[in-house]
């Protein structure tokens, strides 16, 4: 699906945790948990339907769905599209009827409002902007989670946090600069700290936002020269680690401000 910017913080409160900070003004701050702890915020469980408001009133329900795979991707002259995977507790048919809709005035997510910053991991994430030079993102997250069933029921009766796994693709164009950070990752001496980087996302139209800060790993050598439309690029996965400055492996911001509450 394309992501808007009103649909974004659903999918991050999912991820993530329900934002921390900012709720009522449409600003919502998410910090990826290490070990979600009762005090952490919890992910949103929905209910998730699908049907027609027919004379039958035919709907089917997938209440208890949690969010068990995330990935959003993105490209110059392209929307961002997200893919997620949510696990449910039982299937429910004919399970009563849809509510009404009204059609929202939404905004699609493009490349075009991106802007890219990487910094090594000592530094604050946002340091070092890289301009006129990223064409492509992937972000994918399993946040390892599974249903927890007991005898005595059919039904799960909750969840387990496992542990989450991500990584984060980025294709660029190579600079001058994107060449010399190639260089330190080809040193056989390359160190974890040496192959870490800190890495910020930022998608801005008008007052709204959409913000990943995403902490990782370089752990297979970049693919370099390849080749984007006649353009040499380097492509370039990162692995999610724990990085002391931004707190986490990764953090999100979501702006909408006429968002106040979720539905």
């Amino acid at each position: 699906m394309h992501l808007t910017y009103e649909d974004a913080p659903y999918f991050l409160d999912a991820l993530l945790g329900a934002a921390v900070s900012g709720t009522s003004d449409g600003v919502r701050d998410y910090t990826a948990s290490a070990d979600w702890a009762s005090s952490d915020p919890q992910p949103s469980i929905f209910t998730i339907k699908y049907g027609s408001a027919s004379s039958d009133n035919y709907v089917a329900g997938m209440p208890g769905a949690t969010l068990t795979k995330f990935n959003l991707s993105g490209e110059s002259g392209g929307q961002l599209m997200l893919s997620a995977d949510f696990l449910g507790k039982e299937v429910a048919t004919s399970d009563g009827t849809l509510a009404a809709l009204s059609d929202r005035d939404v905004n699609i997510v493009l490349g075009a409002h991106g802007a890219l910053w990487i910094d090594v991991s000592s530094d604050t994430v946002g340091t070092t902007a890289i301009t006129t030079t990223a064409f492509a993102f992937e972000l994918d997250v399993e946040p390892g989670r599974s249903l927890a069933t007991h005898m005595g029921s059919l039904t799960p009766s909750g969840y387990r946090h496992g542990k989450f796994a991500a990584t984060l693709q980025l294709t660029l164009e190579m600079t001058a600069d994107m060449y010399t950070i190639f260089q330190a990752l080809l040193d056989p001496a390359v160190t974890q700290t040496l192959a870490s980087r800190v890495v910020r996302l930022k998608f801005t139209s008008g007052g709204l936002i959409l913000q990943l800060d995403f902490a990782g790993v370089v752990l297979e050598k970049p693919e370099a020269f390849t080749d984007r439309d006649g353009v040499v690029t380097l492509e370039m996965t990162l692995t999610a680690v724990y990085n002391s400055v931004l707190g986490t492996w990764m953090k999100a911001n979501s702006t909408v401000p006429d968002l106040g509450t979720l539905a």
